[in-house]
């Protein structure tokens, strides 16, 4: 069986492109990669990340997905992180 990696950019914003120390990221996933999968990977390469990605929302080509939408290589995808004021 023939497998071949995806490989993912994600662009940070706020507190997480703070806290991983950059505005986008490389990630390479397996297939069949999903956000929820990419959700993961972040938590295990960037455990300082860990903490704000069960509140993440994550934007693919300008659309919020959710955890099971499928991801492509080419895709755009960034990391939102809920917005708070007061």
């Amino acid at each position: 069986m023939n497998t071949t990696t995806i490989d993912l950019s994600v662009r940070l914003f706020a507190e997480a492109r703070d806290r991983a120390g950059e505005d986008v990221i490389a990630v390479r996933l397996e297939p069949p990669a999903t956000v929820g999968a990419l959700r993961r990977r972040l938590a295990e390469r960037y455990p300082q990340l860990e903490p704000l990605l069960p509140y993440a929302m994550f934007a693919v080509s300008h659309d919020y997905v959710s955890d099971e939408h499928p991801l492509t290589s080419e895709a755009e995808i960034a990391l939102i992180l809920p917005v708070s004021g007061g």
